[in-house]
């Protein structure tokens, strides 16, 4: 299967803020940059986060760049990426503890790795991204059928939900 992401000359919303008019980010120090997005290899991974950017653009009149050319390998690489981890695929050494991220939202990144998320926010605490909370999906709409099967309550593997990760220090104007 292929999504291929549309590259959009113009806007989409009938009210937009043109291009020529959106800001970027401005850090304590200074450095200008766009709202980073961080997507995940899937799917919706690219779907919400395309939408996400571009209201973020249109309506709130921020520049805004995604990660198309090294999306996360998965929902854990993905929380790194927003912690500002600079080699978020890379298992052996994440690259973190760069006092900055250029990845400040993750969309529809699975809060399925508890174990992961909380070392991440006891690690890393300053840069740690937050639960926004659910997009509102909370895992497949299983027929009723299978509910009664033997062990189907028993495996975590069938519960997952569509969760948001922010991260957006208070020093940014």
């Amino acid at each position: 299967m292929c999504l291929l992401v549309p590259l959009v000359r113009g806007s989409c919303l009938p009210d937009a803020i043109p291009p020529g008019q959106r800001q970027n980010l401005v850090n304590a120090n200074g450095e200008t940059y766009p709202v980073g997005f961080m997507i995940a290899n899937w799917a919706a991974s690219y779907a919400a986060n395309i939408l996400g950017a571009t209201l973020v653009e249109e309506i709130l009149g921020y520049n805004t760049t995604a990660n198309l050319d090294n999306v996360a390998a998965g929902a854990v690489a993905s929380y790194y990426g927003v912690a500002g981890c600079r080699t978020f695929n890379d298992l052996t050494d994440r690259g973190c503890m760069s006092g900055v991220t250029y990845y400040h939202v993750g969309l529809e990144t699975w809060l399925g790795y508890p174990a992961d998320w909380t070392i991440i926010q006891n690690t890393y605490t300053s840069m740690a991204p937050k639960d926004l909370g659910s997009m509102g999906y909370t895992g497949p709409e299983w027929p009723r059928s299978l509910h009664g099967l033997p062990g189907f309550h028993e495996h975590p593997w069938l519960r997952f939900s569509g969760r948001n990760r922010l991260w957006l220090p208070g020093n940014f104007h």
